[in-house]
């Protein structure tokens, strides 16, 4: 439609700047499915940003469910990407995965820097293979079964007295109040209905990241998970983290976790909707974790 009205000059094609094309996208992002499914929006939306169309009125028609199994070609404007680190650290990481991947260079120096900023001292360790130092944090153990059986005067009693202080995005604290809303929110219809085929997403996509080209990711992903491996709503940490590496992976050409992917979206959207945090934290940990992964087995394969 854009392009018929721009050749048939019913309206003129302003150049907006390609970070403002990267900010309105992720500005859709969010809109649409909790910023974790609308990648595939960018090719039909693109020529309406373009000639400078009004956008929203087209996100409202929902076009097919995204998937965050895309893997874009590097996105090389460092202004644009220290942008949308900055708006959607999720979205980001997607559009720069090939960044991530990548020794730092002159190329990729802006949006590295913009993405440790936003994400921490964290992120580099992983992205150099060291793992993920906080990789527990989010579980659902024990301690998530004794609050539940807290009263809300009570939890809230403990909460303060924890004193957690969110800082960057993959921190130890900021992921603590990802899991607490993850965990308030376990009884909505989304979450509830995630929970009773969580122990199965969670086993097979444990198998399925094991058996790929990026086998120790899969530690993250046992990690999360219940110390006795229960099911239910206290897999549904491990069940956030195991559906993002797969989907990841899958970017990268996995047969297997492409097939896993499209069969459990519609559970991952429901989980990002109710837990957004934990999502976004989970999107970005799996697109550092596999290049983190790479490099941890280089030494191996060069011996």
């Amino acid at each position: 439609m854009a392009e018929t009205l721009v050749e048939a000059g019913a309206i003129e094609k302003p150049a907006p700047s390609r970070a403002s094309r990267w900010i309105i996208l992720a500005i859709i992002c969010i809109a649409c499915y909790g910023g974790y499914y609308a990648f595939d929006y960018i090719a039909p939306l693109a020529p309406l940003l373009s000639v400078g169309l009004e956008a929203g009125p087209v996100v409202a028609r929902r076009f097919p469910v995204g998937r965050a199994t895309a893997r874009p070609a590097v996105l090389d404007d460092g202004r644009a990407g220290e942008r949308l680190w900055n708006a959607v650290p999720g979205a980001a990481a997607v559009l720069a995965g090939q960044v991530l991947a990548q020794p730092a260079s002159a190329l990729s120096a802006d949006l590295l820097d913009a993405a440790a900023a936003q994400c921490g001292d964290n992120l580099a360790r992983i992205l150099d293979g060291g793992g993920d130092p906080c990789a527990r944090v989010g579980q659902f153990g024990p301690d998530a079964e004794r609050m539940a059986h807290l009263t809300a005067d009570q939890l809230e009693a403990v909460w303060q007295a924890a004193a957690v202080v969110p800082q960057a995005l993959l921190d130890a604290d900021t992921r603590v109040v990802a899991a607490r809303r993850m965990f308030d929110a376990r009884r909505t219809p989304e979450l509830a209905q995630a929970a009773r085929e969580a122990a199965t997403v969670v086993r097979s996509a444990e198998h399925l990241v094991a058996a790929s080209a990026f086998p120790g990711a899969a530690r993250q992903i046992r990690a999360r998970s219940h110390p006795d491996r229960r099911g239910g709503w206290l897999a549904l940490p491990a069940m956030s983290a195991a559906l993002a590496l797969t989907a990841r992976i899958a970017a990268r050409g996995d047969e297997k976790c492409q097939a896993f992917e499209r069969m459990w979206r519609e559970r991952w959207t429901g989980l990002a909707r109710c837990a957004p945090d934990m999502a976004q934290i989970d999107l970005v940990l799996a697109e550092a974790l596999i290049p983190g992964a790479q490099r941890a087995n280089a030494p191996n394969e060069q011996a």
